[in-house]
């Protein structure tokens, strides 16, 4: 889905593209019903009868932590086209990737270890609750102030 900047869908208003994966496009969104800014996640959905794209966000559900990004709800939707999406509500994590982190700043030996151990929690309490990330890598690793917060559980079983 490729929104364009104050595009307006359902109660969210586009603010800016964040990026895209295999899966789907993130976007950053103002939610007017609840006066915030949250990442907005549009997955592809070809049947809506038989939909399997809200599976990310039901594992997000299952694990929330303080060191996962946080969903807020899914919905489906539908663009102009009539193509439907999952769109998929999560927190809004400001402060970008350890990717973008690591390309743009020196990152020293005591704040990669403070990342790990909170990518280390995040990565415990999911097998707790029997989820299995599959994707962990630097651009799924999201740093609110010193927190680092694991994203993106697309590929998750």
């Amino acid at each position: 889905m490729h929104l364009a900047a104050s595009q307006q869908i359902v109660k969210y208003t586009t603010l800016k593209f964040l990026g895209s994966g295999v899966f789907g496009s993130v976007y950053l969104m103002h939610d007017h019903l609840m006066n915030r800014d949250v990442a907005i996640k549009f997955v592809e959905n070809q049947n809506p009868a038989a939909f399997v794209a809200h599976f990310e966000a039901q594992i997000l559900h299952k694990c929330r932590h303080d060191r996962i990004v946080a969903i807020n709800s899914v919905d489906v939707v539908q663009d102009t086209n009539g193509q439907h999406y999952a769109a998929i509500d999560m927190e809004y994590v400001p402060n970008g990737s350890a990717q973008k982190l690591i390309e743009t700043d020196h990152v020293s030996i005591r704040k990669s270890i403070k990342i790990a151990i909170d990518l280390l929690f995040a990565l415990g309490h999911a097998h707790r609750q029997g989820i299995l990330h599959r994707d962990v890598k630097p651009t799924n690793i999201l740093l609110a102030g010193t927190r680092g917060k694991l994203s993106d559980f697309g590929l998750s079983g």
